[in-house]
């Protein structure tokens, strides 16, 4: 049996449901559930309709030629179809039939730029190669869930997005997917501490290849920021270009990681850069 979000914990309730027993010998071949070219990022949202929209074409704008798809994840049919009569696309949830169901999903897997509003309906075993964002309106059931639905993203190994649209409440969720989403640390370590029981990760790590979350990101622009970023919001034009693409500046002014040490190696914080002039107004 192969599974890619199955907690450690869990272990023992999988054999109990497969065999009738927790203690059957079995042989587990794990590898890390981290997923390096995921950016991880939580957005405060008033509006959901006014943002959602808003978010969506900000996203496929930021795709640009190369074009792809996004997914937008709602808990509720009736905000599935709100939301897609507003995005004017398809949708998919539980209530629809097999057949229409695997014509939105024809299209989802054919080449060039599409969006689809889904429930949980839509399934596991989406291997599309070209979604380049994730997007989660109102905080997702679990976040085992929110593992697997964020993992639809970047199967082709791109740079990608996944997004929780969320208000600040967080009472009476799930304790793992609150922690995700109201941490002021790392998101990858909450991934990891759930799915990997892995508790040893401080931050995302940049120098390793992977997309630094919104936390991570804050924190390496706040501490990093006054070599790095111009009066105008753009980047310092010395800095390696591979800095450039970890820093995001759509999540400047988030919170802080609990611990940062990456970078350094590229960038000497003691040492005064030369900054471009501001733009005028």
């Amino acid at each position: 049996m192969l599974t890619a979000t199955l907690p450690r914990r869990d272990e023992p309730a999988l054999l109990q449901r497969l065999f009738g027993t927790d203690t059957v010998e079995v042989t587990p071949f794990r590898a890390s559930t981290v997923r390096r070219n995921i950016t991880y990022s939580i957005r405060q949202s008033r509006s959901v309709d006014t943002d959602v929209v808003q978010l969506v074409k900000e996203l496929e704008t930021s795709y640009g030629d190369v074009g792809g798809k996004t997914i937008v994840y709602a808990r509720s049919r009736d905000v599935v179809e709100r939301l897609a009569d507003l995005l004017s696309c398809p949708f998919i949830h539980s209530r629809q039939t097999d057949a229409r169901k695997g014509e939105v999903l024809e299209r989802l897997q054919a080449r060039g730029v599409f969006r689809v509003v889904a429930t949980s309906a839509l399934g596991v075993g989406v291997d599309v190669p070209d979604i380049r964002s994730v997007v989660h309106v109102e905080s997702p059931n679990s976040l085992r869930d929110y593992a697997q639905e964020s993992g639809r993203a970047g199967r082709n190994g791109g740079a990608v997005q996944a997004i929780i649209l969320t208000r600040r409440r967080t009472v009476g969720l799930e304790v793992e997917i609150q922690a995700f989403i109201s941490t002021q640390g790392c998101r990858r370590a909450v991934l990891d501490g759930y799915l990997d029981d892995d508790t040893s990760r401080a931050c995302c790590q940049v120098d390793k290849g992977e997309k630094a979350c919104d936390n991570c990101s804050s924190m390496l622009a706040t501490r990093l920021g006054e070599s790095i970023i111009t009066e105008d919001g753009g980047y310092d034009a010395t800095v390696p270009k591979r800095v450039k693409e970890q820093l995001n500046p759509l999540h400047i002014g988030h919170s802080y990681c609990n611990d940062m040490h990456l970078l350094e190696a590229d960038i000497d914080v003691s040492k005064p850069r030369k900054r471009r002039p501001a733009r005028p107004e």
